[in-house]
């Protein structure tokens, strides 16, 4: 998986946090937490799966994942609210905002919004879009 933005942060998945280009320091195993939460692309990752990930064939208390998501928040600082907690099951990651996606360029460079189809009036706004952005320079 390569680097994920997590707002102002960004993921190096098993390597490290950065904030602003500096590494942030945390701990192997919660980076392994964040690293297995970002490889599942936002979905839900039981408390189960978390602990199978990070401590294979050893039994560890739910305690000590506890400990490690509470220092993942504050490592994630204004971007905190991006670790959820599903009461009950597990964890989720909200990754999307990180992720480049071509309706957000169409909607932050163009002005297009992301429902846009290829009729010629879009293709039109698209092309003016374009040259205004390349005017600038």
């Amino acid at each position: 998986m390569n680097e994920v933005r997590l707002g102002t942060r960004r993921l190096q998945p098993h390597r490290q946090l950065l904030a602003d280009g500096e590494r942030l320091h945390l701990g192997k195993r919660a980076l392994d937490i964040l690293s297995v939460l970002a490889e599942a692309n936002g979905g839900i990752v039981t408390k189960d799966e978390l602990l199978n990930a990070v401590w294979p064939g050893v039994f560890v208390e739910e305690n000590a994942l506890q400990v490690h998501i509470v220092a993942l928040r504050k490592a994630l600082g204004p971007d905190a609210g991006r670790l959820r907690t599903i009461r009950g099951v597990g964890y989720q990651l909200d990754i999307a905002a990180g992720r480049w996606h071509p309706s957000a360029m169409l909607r932050e460079v163009f002005g297009i919004d992301e429902t846009y189809d290829c009729t010629v009036e879009g293709w039109t706004a698209l092309k003016e879009g374009l040259q205004r952005l390349l005017a600038a320079g």
